[in-house]
């Protein structure tokens, strides 16, 4: 199988972003994605295709991806990826005797680690990977590839999941976890018998750093049960669950929690005393839902 042969078929889910028409692998050496009107993304070496058409945003370095990739191979966020793993393989038994593969976008992937592990343990799901950040997505493939057969058919793409290149009705799970969602694009690409699978903060999460932190945070508490019952209002909720766990760590993991953690932004890290930090809990709020009716 050629680098990009895992594009062919791509139709089905991928949609030009200028016009709206499938995309199909064509072009000069069969190294792009074209629609019917000729509109041409060239894919990249590493075997992704950028399908965004504003102006590029860089929210977060290189660096910080590579770094958070660091924390998330240790497996300090595998519980996570367990629960929703379970979830994914009591919806899927059902189907296993359909010769069509489920589709599972993963919107926001950021360096990839959820959509490749789960490449590692599915085989019957079509696996798409899409975050606003060309540097994570570069990342994220170059990853993939040296990882086998699995995680190197996933199909990754740059886009703004507030609208994203994707067939109406074409997706059977949306993967939206610890970043932002846009309920409406996820009801529109969603098929009637699709599924959101969130995952906000949890109240506990990273609560070590928030206590070193306290004297310098406005919000001394993530406040997500909002978000929860946002969801809730979009979707029909059909499971929700606190997933927990708290790691020992080493001054290398604990400073790269700092840097990655959002609620830490705008503290002046340089007057706080982090030697106290041993260990960090991760949580998450596991929400799953299906489109109402």
């Amino acid at each position: 199988m050629g680098k990009f042969d895992k594009y062919e078929g791509c139709g089905k889910v991928l949609v030009c972003p200028v016009c709206g028409d499938a995309l199909q692998l064509g072009g000069p050496q069969v190294r792009s994605l074209v629609c019917s009107v000729g509109h041409s993304f060239d894919l990249a070496k590493q075997g992704y295709v950028n399908l965004y058409r504003g102006k590029p945003i860089n929210e977060y370095t290189k660096e910080s991806f590579q770094e958070r990739q660091v924390i998330l191979q240790r497996g300090m966020y595998a519980h996570l990826l367990e629960e929703i793993c379970s979830f994914l393989r009591k919806t899927l038994e059902s189907g296993m005797d359909s010769v069509e593969k489920k589709v599972l976008v993963d919107a926001g992937c950021g360096e990839g680690y959820y959509t490749r592990e789960i490449a590692q343990q599915f085989d019957h799901l079509q696996l798409y990977g899409t975050d606003l950040s060309r540097d994570s997505i570069q990342l994220a493939a170059g990853t993939a590839n040296g990882m086998g057969a699995g995680p190197a058919e996933i199909k990754w793409f740059v886009s703004d999941i507030s609208k994203l290149p994707v067939a109406d009705g074409s997706v059977d799970y949306v993967l939206d976890i610890f970043t932002s969602a846009n309920y409406q694009e996820f009801q529109r690409v969603l098929g009637e018998e699709g599924y959101l699978i969130k995952i906000i903060p949890g109240e506990g999460h990273v609560k070590e750093l928030r206590e070193a932190a306290k004297d310098q945070l406005y919000h001394k508490e993530y406040k997500e049960r909002k978000g929860a019952a946002v969801f809730a209002e979009q979707f029909e909720l059909v499971e929700q669950k606190i997933v927990s766990r708290t790691f020992s760590v080493s001054p290398e993991e604990r400073d790269i929690f700092i840097r990655m953690t959002p609620l830490l932004f705008a503290v002046d890290k340089s007057k706080i005393d982090w030697s106290t930090v041993t260990e960090i809990t991760v949580e998450g709020e596991l929400l799953i839902g299906k489109k109402k009716r």
